[in-house]
């Protein structure tokens, strides 16, 4: 695993990248300890204009954009980027 700063990562997120986060609160330890993984919950980045957006579902706060910026600030070190591939072959 590689931990960059968010100002150096943003700005190689790009739109519909995958993020999961590592929550630390006692919802997010249920999901990771049932789920059987080290992931409380799943967002998507979307870019509006010069703002990374964090499009997320949350337990209890239903859907919502929020700047990942923000979400960083709060818990630094608990968002993993992930996006899909461009081209799958078959040969």
């Amino acid at each position: 695993m590689i931990l960059i700063p968010y100002h150096e990562a943003k700005q190689y997120i790009q739109e519909a990248d995958v993020l999961l986060f590592r929550g630390e609160g006692l919802m997010s330890w249920l999901i990771k300890r049932y789920g059987s993984g080290v992931h409380s919950h799943a967002a998507m980045a979307h870019w509006d204009d010069d703002t990374l957006q964090c499009m997320e579902f949350r337990e209890f706060k239903g859907g919502r954009a929020v700047s990942l910026k923000s979400q960083i600030e709060t818990h630094p070190d608990n968002v993993d980027v992930f996006r899909a591939a461009n081209l799958i072959e078959y040969e």
